[in-house]
C-alpha cells in the first residue's frame, strides 16, 4: 500500500470501484458491501463511507433478493439495520421501506427451505 501510495488501503480501492460504477451488481455482493460500508461508517464516520453506502442503497431497488441465502440475508439485514441509524433522507428511507416486504419474504422462504 505504501508503494502504491494508497492512503486508504483496500477500503479505498473498493470505495473507488463502487463510486466509478465498476462493481458487481450481484445480490450477494451488494449485501456484503452494504453491510461493510454501513458498519465502516458507524465506526469511522467518514463522509466517503456514507456516500458509498447511499450509492449501494440505491441499487437494492433492482436487486434480485430471492437469490440471497442465509449468510447473505444476514449481511443484508445488518446493512439495513446499520443504515437506519444514520440515513435521514426521506427518499433513501423510502427505498429501505419498499425493499422490506420482499426481503421478509426471502427470509421466510429461506427458513422454510431448512
Amino acid at each position: 500500500m505504501l508503494r502504491l501510495k494508497l492512503d486508504d488501503g483496500l477500503v479505498g480501492l473498493v470505495r473507488k470501484q463502487i463510486k466509478d460504477g465498476n462493481f458487481s451488481r450481484d445480490a450477494y455482493d451488494i449485501a456484503i458491501c452494504l453491510h461493510f460500508f454501513g458498519r465502516h461508517y458507524q465506526l469511522h464516520r467518514g463522509k466517503a463511507d456514507l456516500e458509498t453506502y447511499l450509492l449501494l442503497l440505491k441499487d437494492i431497488k433492482f436487486m434480485q433478493v430471492n437469490e440471497l441465502r442465509s449468510q447473505h440475508l444476514e449481511y443484508m439485514l445488518a446493512g439495513l439495520r446499520s443504515g437506519v441509524t444514520f440515513v435521514k433522507d426521506e427518499a433513501n428511507l423510502k427505498i429501505m421501506k419498499d425493499f422490506l416486504p420482499g426481503f421478509v419474504n426471502s427470509i421466510d422462504a429461506d427458513l422454510h427451505r431448512y
